[in-house]
């Protein structure tokens, strides 16, 4: 399955703004780190936040992705944050506790 992404820089916020758009999985995991950090050091962000409004499944590779993600952010002094979260996902990121490092916002209960 594929990954749309789409990347968003906002120069007053010193926010990177991403929007997948369908699996992160081992097939787009890839495709989709060399993609966010191009535009990481491209822009010399503080913040990353994740809008999984799209986001419709994230397997083991992606986590791995993330995890990436967040020592790279937290090494630079910023913070990721997921935002829109789906059941699923939020599930996922919860028993992996991953909510441990990363900010998350959408269905987190039951």
């Amino acid at each position: 399955m594929s990954l749309d992404t789409t990347i968003v820089f906002s120069e007053e916020k010193k926010l990177l703004g991403i929007k997948p758009k369908g699996e992160l999985d081992i097939f787009s995991s890839a495709e989709f780190k060399k993609q966010v950090v191009k535009d990481m050091d491209r822009h010399g962000f503080v913040d990353v936040e994740i809008d999984c409004a799209e986001l419709t499944y994230v397997d083991s590779t992606g986590l791995g992705v993330l995890m990436f993600f967040v020592k790279e952010i937290e090494s630079k002094d910023g913070k990721l944050k997921m935002i829109n979260l789906k059941k699923n996902i939020a599930k996922l990121l919860l028993i992996t506790k991953m909510d441990k490092f990363i900010e998350l916002e959408g269905q987190l209960d039951g």
